[in-house]
């Protein structure tokens, strides 16, 4: 074959590799783009179905973490308010182990309500649980009032960090915690790029410009758990 047909070849495969690439991530994109969208607020079928999903995988984790949080527990809790709620699964582990707390679920998505007050249907008949729809932003609970507060798997999708973070030291009571429980994905993976705080620095600077002092830090499994109490001035 003549020289230039090789060239002409190899130019054509370059352009065809180029345009695939091009695909492959706008493709790439998309996907990141719809499950941060879910995560953000769950709407109709795919919202509630991602909840339950969560639910179900979660279980055993989250039930593990609780029962760390319980042991931790220094002063009696009273009140404890899980922010973002979603399907409702910490919500009833929280009231199935703090048997003598109120237990509230936040969630500004209506179909997270729904289902977490399906999932905790017999707690709120009760009156030891509630579910209410609204967001970090302005939380409608008096101040002060809250022993213990947390936000798993929920933080990357905060639209406003310092309003959040002003709420949630409102609300907590004097000597309260502060837990968050979010991925820790290792640098150049997939959700590396997707979560707000990179390291365990960056949380721990963030939550010292809002009041808030690191008492308990752990990474494992890809995972932090990172507890914090209000500073008292």
């Amino acid at each position: 074959m003549h020289p230039r047909g090789n060239a002409q070849i190899t130019t054509s495969k370059s352009i065809i590799a180029y345009i695939f690439y091009i695909y492959i991530s706008l493709l790439w994109r998309d996907v990141m783009s719809r499950e941060q969208q879910i995560g953000e607020k769950p709407t109709g079928l795919m919202g509630t179905l991602a909840g339950g999903l969560m639910n179900l995988i979660h279980k055993k984790e989250y039930s593990i973490i609780i029962e760390a949080i319980q042991s931790r527990s220094e002063l009696p809790v009273s009140t404890i308010l899980d922010i973002g709620c979603g399907g409702g699964a910490v919500v009833k582990e929280f009231s199935r182990q703090f048997s003598n707390a109120q237990v509230i679920g936040v969630d500004h998505s209506a179909e997270m309500v729904r289902l977490s007050q399906k999932t905790n249907k017999s707690g709120i008949k009760t009156g030891r649980v509630k579910i209410q729809q609204n967001g970090v932003e302005k939380i409608e609970i008096e101040s002060n009032t809250v022993d213990i507060i947390t936000a798993f798997d929920t933080i990357n999708f905060w639209p406003d960090y310092d309003l959040a973070f002003g709420e949630i030291k409102r609300v907590l009571s004097t000597g309260g915690r502060f837990i968050i429980v979010n991925g820790y994905p290792p640098v150049g993976s997939r959700w590396y790029e997707f979560v707000k705080f990179k390291d365990e620095h960056e949380y721990r600077s963030f939550l010292a410009q809002h009041g808030f002092e690191v008492s308990y830090l752990e990474v494992k499994n890809h995972t932090i758990i990172i507890e914090s109490k209000k500073k008292v001035l």
